[in-house]
């Protein structure tokens, strides 16, 4: 097994013990993870104004990437699409798959694709409203089957308050 002494600790350390760096003659760091580590951490504690400036400043120059990035990431993990596929859906959508609105640009009549939480997949494109109602039912078939038997029981009777 390769070792490598760190320079700050003096302890003889497996390869493994370091992290890469590119700059130096064998490719890895000069301090072992634990000791640059502390201190990483040490500097931080010094200069918390630096480091938060630090990364307002790399977030500001760098939004637009970032933000793709973002939205990349959350496509694939939550939808399993790329950002091209998404896009085309969404460009396709004029109305609810539900409701049959057109859509807006309010919470409720945004349109929101829906996809099933359990086996994963994409249904379809919904508003705001409808994708929430069915995530308020837990995309249970039993549950909204309940909701649509306790509306119709209601359909030809009169509502009575319940508060008097």
């Amino acid at each position: 097994m390769q070792m490598k002494r760190c320079r700050k600790c003096k302890e003889l350390k497996p390869l493994a013990e370091f992290s890469k760096d590119m700059a130096a003659r064998d490719g890895l760091q000069d301090r072992c993870r634990s000791c640059h580590s502390e201190d990483s951490a040490a500097f931080r504690a010094r200069r918390p104004d630096y480091i938060h400036n630090h990364n307002v400043a790399y977030h500001a120059k760098h939004r637009s990437r970032l933000n793709a990035k973002r939205r990349k990431f959350h496509i694939a993990e939550r939808f399993n699409l790329t950002v091209e596929e998404y896009d085309r859906i969404m460009a396709n959508a004029s109305t609810c798959a539900i409701c049959s609105r057109s859509f807006g640009n309010t919470r409720d009549t945004r349109a929101t694709l829906d996809h099933c939480h359990a086996g994963g997949g994409v249904r379809d494109v919904l508003c705001g409203k409808c994708n929430a109602a069915l995530g308020f039912f837990d995309d249970s078939l039993e549950l909204l089957r309940k909701a649509v038997r306790y509306m119709e029981s209601f359909e030809n009777r009169k509502v009575v308050n319940l508060c008097n």
